[in-house]
């Protein structure tokens, strides 16, 4: 738990990064791009856990324009969790919060 935990995924479209509304809130005008590729890496503290998301995404498809491409974008995501937020970050069920924190206070006793 100490060392943290790092995953990669791969594949041709593993998820979708969306950018909108951009128009009118009701319109749904969404640029959509695929994502290729990305990296979650989490790291324990005694007090919090730090998540890092990283990944990179394909060209995507214009909201206004279907016959424009977007460049592909690399994007980054960290969210700080304190311990006492787990259950609420995560939606953990009461078995799996326990299993956790026990856990931790075996790594960080």
């Amino acid at each position: 738990m100490k060392e943290g935990l790092c995953s990669d995924i791969e594949g041709k479209k593993v998820g979708i990064v969306n950018d909108g509304p951009l128009g009118h809130p009701g319109d749904n005008e969404i640029n959509i791009r695929p994502i290729i590729a990305f990296r979650t890496t989490a790291v324990y503290f005694a007090d919090r856990i730090e998540v890092d998301i990283d990944g990179q995404t394909t060209s995507g498809i214009d909201a206004f324009d279907a016959n424009k491409m977007l460049q592909p974008v690399q994007f980054a995501v960290h969210f700080a969790i304190p311990k006492d937020g787990v259950v609420d970050f995560f939606q953990m069920g009461e078995i799996a919060h326990s299993n956790l924190m026990h856990a931790f206070s075996q790594a960080f006793p």
